[in-house]
């Protein structure tokens, strides 16, 4: 390592990515209870709980069994929407 690529680092540093924060997606939020009907691909199965929104446009579904990650929106149906209470 030579005496430049140090000093590059030094006065460079580290590249930090920012992470923007989803709460709403269409028309379900962070926090809502959904029924999502999968009907093909590899997460097949109907799953209910709450849901979870991630800044790539699918959805988590955090059930009693565990977390379900990408489910499309179109999956999913809304039961109870946010209002303050943990129902899970």
């Amino acid at each position: 390592m030579t005496l430049f690529s140090i000093n590059k680092q030094f006065w460079l540093g580290k590249t930090t990515k920012i992470v923007k924060s989803v709460t709403r997606f269409n028309t379900s939020a962070t926090g809502d209870i959904v029924k999502a009907v999968v009907t093909k691909g590899k997460k097949v199965g109907e799953y209910v709980g709450r849901v979870l929104c991630r800044a790539i446009g699918s959805f988590d579904i955090a059930t009693k069994a565990g977390r379900i990650s990408g489910i499309n929106q179109k999956h999913c149906s809304a039961i109870h929407k946010k209002d303050g209470y943990s129902y899970a």
